[in-house]
């Protein structure tokens, strides 16, 4: 179960979503400002917010039946069933929870 959310997650977006956090985090270093506590927070954020945007993404293709045995690309969580739509939703609001209570 935990693999299938870890899958879920899909870890290689977050290269992206941190990248604004990185770039920015490193023009105000350049400028003299420095804050680890701001860019530990933000970068958590980020991770959040884009595990959140995924399980919700997941969990809205798989009840709206876009997610089906047709579907080109890699399995998803609630597609294959490895998710049920119930555990889905638990995720999603747990992940938001945390992610709102760290920002």
């Amino acid at each position: 179960m935990f693999r299938a959310f870890v899958k879920a997650a899909r870890l290689r977006t977050l290269p992206l979503s941190i990248s604004g956090i990185l770039v920015g985090s490193a023009v105000a270093y350049a400028d003299g400002y420095k804050n680890w506590q701001i860019f530990a927070l933000a970068l958590i954020t980020t991770i959040g917010f884009q595990v959140l945007s995924n399980f919700a993404s997941d969990y809205g293709d798989g009840m709206k039946g876009t997610d089906n045995h047709d579907r080109v690309g890699p399995e998803r969580g609630l597609q294959s069933g490895a998710i049920s739509p119930k555990q889905m939703l638990s995720a999603i609001k747990v992940t938001g929870i945390i992610t709102f209570l760290i920002a």
